[in-house]
């Protein structure tokens, strides 16, 4: 089973997102947007409006989306995919030339026996800024820390650097490159702390 985020970072400061799971027996049935709610636009809502659709705001000040509980089909065309967009999350650190800053953390929620992948297993798959995309990370100043609450391992596919693979236990805190989360797999929870100074 699989979860997977795609995270697109714009000169104009706001972040865009899109969020899809496959290989579960449900559709998604609820998700929650954390960040207020009037900055977030919610872009393909007219293909969300089925199984009884509900946006609410909740007492946080962030967008609910709810929807009734429906089985998976085995056409991956027919999973509900999620594209919305943060308004003004980055702040600019450096006018000339620009220099943008990138704070994020994210959930990662993924389930791995040790030494296995069976059916039960579940791998968190992220893209930030994938491929194709300039994007000149400032070394020194930048990190991005992924902090594991279970046994497991990342795994990175990199067109220039190669694969690059990661073991880790409950606890363990690791450094990735900037790279390596153009496109990476995690297989085990945790949480992943982004503070970038870019160039776009």
């Amino acid at each position: 089973m699989y979860r997977t985020l795609k995270v697109n970072l714009n000169k104009d400061f706001s972040v865009d997102y899109e969020f899809s799971r496959s290989g579960f027996k449900d559709k998604i049935s609820e998700f929650l947007i954390e960040f207020p709610s009037e900055k977030v636009v919610v872009n393909n809502i007219d293909k969300l409006q089925t199984d009884n659709f509900n946006m609410m705001i909740n007492n946080n000040n962030y967008l609910h989306l709810t929807w009734d509980k429906h089985n998976s089909s085995n056409n991956w065309r027919d999973n509900r995919i999620i594209n919305y967009s943060k308004k003004n999350f980055m702040s600019l650190y450096q006018e000339n030339p620009p220099i943008y800053r990138y704070q994020e953390i994210f959930k990662i929620k993924a389930k791995y026996d040790k030494g296995f992948i069976t059916k039960d297993s579940i791998v968190h798959m992220l893209y930030v800024h994938g491929l194709n995309r300039q994007l000149s990370v400032l070394k020194k100043q930048s990190k991005s820390i992924f902090t594991s609450y279970s046994y497991g391992k990342t795994h990175t596919c990199g067109l220039k650097r190669g694969c690059s693979e990661h073991v880790v236990e409950q606890g363990d805190c690791l450094s990735l490159r900037p790279s390596e989360l153009i496109g990476i797999k995690f297989y085990c929870s945790g949480v992943l702390d982004i503070d970038w100074f870019l160039e776009l």
